[in-house]
Order: C-alpha cells, then structure tokens, then sequence
C-alpha cells in the first residue's frame, strides 16, 4: 500500500491519498523509486489503463476505470460537492487542494458558445505541483527571476515545463526580501508553499484574474502583482493599470518559444507600455533539468 511507503507518504499529497481508490495507490506504491518521486501527472481514462507521467517517463498501470469509477473518483476529487466545482468544470478543472489541479473533460452541454455543464466525465488529468524546478546555471532558486521581476517579468514555456513552479519560487524570493507580493490565484494551486509567516504575500483565491489585479491594486498596495496564465485583453488592460499605479508585474504565458510569445498583440502591446522588460523562456532538455533563457524586451 502506498500509505506504508515512507517515500509516497512524503511525495503524495494528503487530498490524493483519500480521493484516489486503493487500487491506484497501489500501484503508486509499486512504481520505481525515480518515477514515483518525480511524478508530475496521473492519468485516469474510462476503459482504458491509467498513466503514471514524469517529464521524461510514462508507465502504463494496470487499473483500469469503469464509468462508475470515474464517477466516484470524480465525487471524491470535488471533496463530496460535484455542484459546488461546477463552473470550474465547466471550465475544464477542479480547483482540488495542496497545490494540486485537475483537469477534467467529458460531454460538453451548451448553450449557444457557452458550456453550462458537463456530464460523462470520460478523462481525468491529475497535475500534481513539482517539489523542486531545477535551473542550469542557477545556485539558488530563481535568483535571476526574481532580480528580473521587480522591474516586470513575463515567464513562459510550453505547457507543462514549469512555469507555475517558477512563478512561486520567484514571488517567494520576492516576498522573503521585503517586497508586498500580492498572488492572484485564480485556480486554487498558484499559492501552494506561500504559507510561511515570514513571507508578505497576500493571496486572492479564486478571483477572476483582471478582477483580482485591480482588488489587489485598490486595497493591498502591493509592490508586486503575481498571476498565472494571461491571456485575453481585459487581463492586459488590468495589468498595464498596475504598472500605471506603480506595481511590478510578475506573469506566465504558454508559449513554444521566447520569440513567438513576442508575437502575440496582447503581450506585445504589455511589453510597449512596459509591463514587463523581461521574458524569461523555459525549457527542459528530458532528464529534468530545466534551462531558462531572460531576455530583455524592447520598449519602443
């Protein structure tokens, strides 16, 4: 049983343990000791064998869902309430706990362009948060990050590298140093390990993002305003007001490389008004290891 591994008892997060069913834990529990200790996702798919995924490694299990197993797992995962995690189903997550994120896809019910609800959940992707994102050429974590950021940092990856860990490692070198860090959390995961007393960071959990960027701005005065995943314009527009009050930017965006990021209007429209002066890429290379490429962005 994984709960009689002292190695899983350590890695797997404790809203894991009561949600998932025996038989995944099990399995967990037989896995290598290299692939259960980096395990970024658990992959659940109704009919078919469960994945067990590192950056690097994928193993095949031997649980195999039913329909009513996903259901129950589905239920556990929502903490007993399906309802109350409605919209952000309907969305395509769970919001669950410990940093952990759950994406979830199934029969879409609409109405006109907009999913109202979502039935037959056929996929589950467990993302479990990563311990430890390595830099080359990096003493400690993220100090070049969080240099870059207090004059306005945008970090970006394909998904799935890192940027999420990146994102905390440098809010809370920022936040250790004297700097007000407010973290919009909008997915419930962005402000997992930002629970130290000594740290001043002000967590908005749940906010949409532009929302919670002006909040933020209005009622924290906050040095530095951190949030996962811009995108659309009224994003931007909050965020260029934040510049405007006077508050560094600390960002990530999905991205294949430092130069397309540069070709989005949105983001490059962001860096002309100079929310960020910064981009930072990140890559990994397959065994784990991650390489960051700051680079700085003109203005004018």
């Amino acid at each position: 049983m994984i709960t009689d591994n002292r190695k899983n008892e350590a890695t797997l997060p404790q809203y894991l343990k009561k949600a998932l069913p025996q038989e995944i834990l099990s399995e967990l529990g037989e896995l290598p000791d290299c692939t259960r200790d980096s395990l970024e996702e658990i992959r659940l798919r109704v009919g078919k064998f469960a994945e067990y995924k590192t950056s690097s490694v994928s193993r095949r299990g031997k649980y195999v869902p039913t329909r009513a197993d996903m259901d129950e797992i589905l239920f556990s995962l929502c903490g007993g309430s399906v309802y109350a995690h409605g919209e952000t189903l309907c969305q395509g997550y769970i919001q669950g706990e410990e940093g952990v994120r759950v994406g979830v896809v199934g029969h879409a019910v609409r109405y006109g362009q907009s999913v109202t609800a979502l039935q037959n959940v056929t996929s589950l992707n467990i993302r479990l948060p990563l311990k430890l994102l390595r830099l080359s050429g990096v003493g400690t974590p993220y100090p070049e990050l969080a240099q870059a950021a207090v004059g306005g940092l945008l970090i970006c990856s394909p998904p799935g590298v890192g940027k999420t860990t990146a994102l905390r490692y440098t809010a809370r070198a920022l936040a250790g140093t004297g700097h007000r860090v407010a973290v919009i959390d909008s997915r419930g995961e962005l402000a997992f390990g930002l629970e130290a007393p000594g740290l001043l960071v002000d967590v908005l959990d749940g906010y949409p993002r532009a929302a919670g960027i002006e909040i933020a701005i209005r009622t924290m005065c906050p040095d530095v305003i951190v949030c996962d995943e811009i995108g659309n314009m009224q994003e931007c527009t909050a965020l260029s007001g934040a510049v405007g009050a006077g508050v560094s930017v600390l960002a990530s965006a999905h991205a294949a490389g430092i130069d397309s990021v540069m070709q989005r209007k949105e983001i490059a429209e962001l860096c002309r008004l100079g929310v960020f002066s910064s981009v930072a890429f990140l890559s990994r290379n397959g065994n784990e290891r991650c390489k960051c490429e700051i680079r700085g962005v003109n203005l004018t």
